[in-house]
């Protein structure tokens, strides 16, 4: 038992002292949308520590987008440029939301280290101590060649404003239709109301004959 309290006891203490590497600017991969046309945005690795780290790239969608440099070194203070260049696109998303995600892993590296070095294996922790990782999300604008979100939905929300005006216009076909349908619908409920009346009616005086013959039964004794 005392053994893992110690286990516990090293993994919180080592989550406390765990130093920051890398900050990233921005903090989201903003791609101005344009169908059939490659999209590319950029950000900046910030080096803050005093150590070289050594970091690499993940994304949720790899066949979607092309990533230079996927995997670098960077100096004690320094930083390095990403740039990320999305595949041309044949029609637009819904909503422009995106749910494709990235991931930026780092670790302290030696002054040796060089980009072949850099390997998967390097950021498991397995392997590694002290990883760090930073997701982003992917933003979408709307672009010159993409429709605006906010125009596709008007024609559709002047088209339903439409439909309503005709609906409470008393002398449009839909009204009358609907008046009629509302009619309807009311005569039917009403017949179902009734018969419900009738069977239980029905069913009750069923009863009260059965209980009559019953008693009358009773009646009669054995000599």
């Amino acid at each position: 038992m005392l053994y893992g309290r110690q286990n516990l006891s090293v993994v919180l203490f080592a989550a406390e002292i765990m130093p920051e590497l890398i900050t990233i600017q921005p903090s989201e991969l903003v791609f101005r949308f344009e169908l059939k046309k490659q999209l590319s945005c950029s950000i900046r690795l910030n080096n803050v520590s005093d150590e070289f780290v050594a970091f690499k790239v993940k994304t949720t969608a790899p066949k979607r987008y092309c990533v230079r440099p996927n995997a670098g070194v960077i100096q004690p203070r320094g930083t390095c440029d990403v740039a990320f260049t999305m595949q041309a696109q044949r029609e637009a998303p819904a909503d422009f939301q995106c749910k494709d995600k990235f991931m930026i892993l780092s670790v302290v590296a030696t002054e040796q280290t060089t980009v072949d070095d850099i390997q998967s294996k390097m950021f498991t922790k397995e392997d590694s101590q002290g990883i760090c990782d930073i997701k982003l999300k992917v933003v979408y604008l709307p672009g010159d060649s993409a429709p605006s979100p906010a125009a596709s939905k008007e024609p559709l929300a002047g088209k339903q404003a439409q439909q309503d005006q005709r609906k409470l216009d008393p002398r449009s076909p839909a009204s009358k239709g609907s008046t009629s349908g509302r009619t309807s619908s009311a005569l039917s409920s009403s017949r179902v109301r009734l018969s419900i009346v009738l069977l239980i009616t029905v069913a009750l005086i069923g009863v009260l004959v059965a209980y009559a013959m019953n008693n009358n039964n009773n009646n009669y004794y054995n000599f």
